[in-house]
């Protein structure tokens, strides 16, 4: 299955070892740009997070699943934060499934979330060809 895996940038060291667990069990895993930008001035940073997004969202849109990376954060367990929100609701868009390694608890918009139908499968990647849609 072609997999686009999202976090928080705080994840991105994170995320190479997740890569390699899922491309072991026969996935194609494709990463965000993991480059820190934020040395850039304002208007820089946001016209670079601008191309980031659209050349994430072309990712989500051709891939099988969406696999979002929620580690705790700032003390709030299975923390999505804004960038990842915006790429879940693409996902949900082109009917991309869309899997979790944590259940959202306490977010303001986690009903937003949980309106995507997202499914929690920790690191079970079994369980996210089992639950394609």
């Amino acid at each position: 299955m072609k997999i686009v895996i999202c976090s928080s940038a705080t994840f991105y060291p994170k995320l190479g070892a997740i890569k390699s667990s899922m491309e072991a069990h026969g996935h194609k895993v494709i990463l965000p740009d993991m480059q820190d930008h934020h040395h850039l001035g304002e208007e820089e940073l946001a016209r670079i997070h601008g191309d980031l997004f659209r050349e994430h969202f072309r990712k989500i849109a051709g891939a099988e699943a969406l696999y979002v990376a929620n580690y705790a954060k700032n003390e709030v367990p299975g923390y999505i934060g804004g960038s990842v929100l915006i790429e879940m609701g693409k996902a949900f868009d082109c009917g991309v499934p869309i899997f979790l390694m944590n259940p959202v608890l306490n977010l303001p918009y986690r009903e937003e979330i949980l309106a995507m139908a997202p499914v929690v499968v920790g690191e079970n990647w079994e369980r996210m060809q089992k639950n394609k849609l």
